[in-house]
């Protein structure tokens, strides 16, 4: 299916049934106990039918999605924003690069298996006049295990607090 997601959507864009003329968004998210890790998600919008498409695709962790570029431009920044946060590159993206995090950044912040505090450190050196960094001292737990939570114990709250959070 992501050999084909390009030829989907140029074929919802065109198609006087659909008319998908409008893409609003483009996000990923992390399934780290799948094959195909990452859930790619596409949200389009015809006007004309008023419908709204939501086209999903999964890729493997080391393989590339196709860019969907060539038809809706409004994927640049979304296709940057994937690979910078969950490292999924796309082909025939013809500038993929960092957009949220330093260049020189290593890693992927939003993967499953990413640290929570991170690898790297920033202070401030007072003998330097400077800001350093340095790898963190700190004991890391990944995001997966938390070995304070206990997830067998239910939320208990009131009804008021049931009734705000389905708002």
């Amino acid at each position: 299916m992501v050999k084909k997601i390009a030829l989907l959507l140029v074929w919802l864009r065109d198609d006087s049934l659909h008319y998908m003329r409008h893409l609003v968004d483009m996000t990923c998210t992390d399934h780290i106990d799948r094959v195909n890790r990452f859930v790619i998600w596409y949200t389009g919008l015809s006007c004309v039918h008023q419908k709204r498409y939501n086209i999903l695709t999964s890729v493997a962790e080391r393989e590339p999605a196709i860019s969907g570029m060539a038809v809706f431009k409004s994927l640049n920044w979304a296709e940057r924003e994937a690979w910078d946060m969950f490292g999924v590159p796309f082909q025939g993206h013809e500038d993929l690069r960092r957009i949220l995090t330093d260049y020189g950044f290593k890693g992927f912040p939003l993967r499953k298996n990413y640290p929570v505090v991170g690898y790297w450190e920033k202070y401030w050196d007072e003998a330097h006049d400077s800001v350093r960094q340095k790898l963190v001292t700190l004991m890391q737990t990944s995001k997966l295990v938390n070995p304070f939570f206990d997830y067998r114990v239910k939320w208990v709250g009131s009804k008021n607090e049931v009734a705000q959070t389905n708002i």
